[in-house]
């Protein structure tokens, strides 16, 4: 008998009871479909960005006999030459010693739900119908890009200074402005306010 298997990308931000309460409403929703749901880790290991680089990752994983029902790969945009690989589920001491061997962690920052049951025509649009009805949006789930701040900015360059060493100079100046008008502000507001200075 053939099975489906959804799997679901939860956002990073959520804590582990609202994970189970993500859970709980989707198990509420699918269970006539006679669908089981659960929370599920995910596991990440860097891999080189080159032809066969994802290939030696899942390999190892393949000969301790794991079955991965969701795998990820992508470049590292701020590390040239270097990519990352998610992959679920990793089950038993020995896909997880061997996933450990190749360098692959369990992602504490990504989590996923699995929705799985029998295969039918029709069962996953059927399956993100009940979801929708219990007011789940799957782009609500959906991994979200973190937002541009100068700390980041910085931190991200410090991987390009020897290759593209201006890269760090514009957030750099911008925070270096801002700390002197700061300064500024402060020496201000000091000769305004303190007795002293007006003698």
């Amino acid at each position: 008998m053939k099975s489906y298997d959804l799997v679901y990308i939860v956002r990073p931000d959520l804590e582990p009871d609202a994970i189970k309460a993500v859970v709980e409403r989707v198990t509420q929703r699918v269970q006539d479909q006679g669908a089981k749901v659960e929370a599920v880790d995910v596991w990440a290991a860097p891999i080189p960005d080159r032809p066969g680089g994802l290939a030696e990752g899942l390999r190892a994983l393949r000969d301790a006999g794991a079955d991965l029902q969701c795998i990820i790969a992508r470049r590292e945009p701020d590390q040239p030459g270097k990519g990352v690989v998610f992959v679920t589920p990793l089950q038993g001491d020995q896909e997880i010693a061997a996933a450990a061997q190749f360098g692959f962690i369990a992602a504490h920052t990504v989590h996923s739900v699995r929705v799985s049951g029998r295969d039918r025509p029709g069962i996953a649009a059927t399956v993100a119908q009940r979801i929708a009805e219990a007011g789940i949006s799957l782009l609500g789930l959906g991994v979200q890009t973190p937002g541009s701040s100068i700390g980041l900015m910085i931190s991200q360059a410090q991987n390009l200074v020897s290759s593209h060493p201006w890269e760090i100079l514009l957030p750099a100046g911008v925070l270096a402005i801002i700390v002197l008008c700061f300064s500024f502000f402060g020496d201000g507001l000091r000769d305004a306010f303190d007795p002293r200075s007006k003698d």
